[in-house]
């Protein structure tokens, strides 16, 4: 028994079993039918001239009786007449036991039959901390999701690099997560990203740029670089821009990104950018050279 006390005073263990399920169809005439998946012997498997396949976890998984059910028989003991021969009258099948996956029939179909079986072997899982969506890439160790998502409340900014070479060429990736109450992140939500200055000049030290197709220039400065520019969260939750440095420009650029519906979401991230002033160089006595005397 497991006797962790978690804070809320409730034991947290949950115990899940899962399979993957999938169906095919066997076509009138045949005698045998090979699926795309191999089974065990004692794998669940139904054959059904209905074709009850599921297509929901809420439905149930095949026909369990009636007149298009199929009998599972175990291979070479299909029901025999006086004479030795298959009973025709029977709707029966076997699996192949080289476990291959090979369905046997004990007379030609007369109709089309949906087979549906696992296709995989099951399996289970404990979850015991808290479960999280990996769809979203937010587990943790778990893979079930229970909360819903609500409107936006928090958003993170980071940057790929917190400095920069300001040659005109390299660019910093600046990337906003928008979360709700409950830090599930939030989808196909509007960020809007622009450079903070109290120059005057938005772009003095470099301009942003779009990274996706649903990405647009929101506003240029008056030499036409942008300075801001809306981008929309992706499934997990992310929208991303380049900032991109202008040449031979130094200095502390601040970022902000915030949600486009209710501008108090939002964070700040700074880069910094330099650059070589001097000509490389190296000493006739020593071996050290700029890179040394720069850093």
């Amino acid at each position: 028994m497991d006797t962790n006390v978690f804070p809320s005073g409730v034991i947290y263990n949950e115990y899940y079993l899962y399979s993957q399920k999938a169906w095919e169809m066997a076509p009138v005439g045949s005698t045998f039918y090979e699926l795309e998946n191999k089974v065990q012997q004692n794998a669940p498997i139904v054959v059904t001239s209905s074709g009850w396949e599921t297509t929901s976890s809420s439905d149930p998984w095949a026909q369990l009786d009636g007149s298009g059910k199929y009998i599972k028989r175990g291979f070479g003991r299909f029901t025999t007449i006086s004479d030795g021969s298959y009973d025709t009258s029977k709707y029966e099948f076997s699996l192949h036991p080289d476990s291959s996956g090979k369905i046997m029939f004990n007379k030609a179909l007369t109709e089309n039959v949906f087979i549906e079986y696992e296709a995989g072997p099951s399996g289970y899982y404990i979850l015991d901390s808290l479960d999280l969506n990996p769809v979203r890439n937010e587990f943790d160790s778990g893979f079930l999701h229970h909360s819903q998502i609500t409107d936006p409340a928090y958003l993170y900014l980071m940057v790929t690099q917190s400095t920069v070479y300001a040659d005109g060429f390299q660019n910093v990736k600046s990337i906003a997560t928008l979360f709700d109450e409950d830090y599930d992140r939030i989808p196909e939500k509007q960020i809007i990203f622009e450079l903070v200055t109290t120059q005057g000049d938005w772009s003095e030290l470099g301009y942003l740029q779009p990274t996706s197709s649903n990405g647009s220039v929101y506003e240029l400065d008056a030499s036409g670089y942008a300075y801001s520019v809306i981008e929309t969260t992706s499934r997990k939750g992310e929208a991303m821009v380049k900032y991109i440095p202008h040449a031979k420009k130094t200095g502390i650029q601040t970022i902000k990104a915030y949600y486009s519906g209710v501008s108090g979401i939002y964070d700040l991230v700074q880069v910094a950018q330099y650059y070589y002033s001097a000509e490389p160089f190296v000493l006739d006595l020593s071996l050290l050279d700029t890179l040394d005397y720069l850093t």
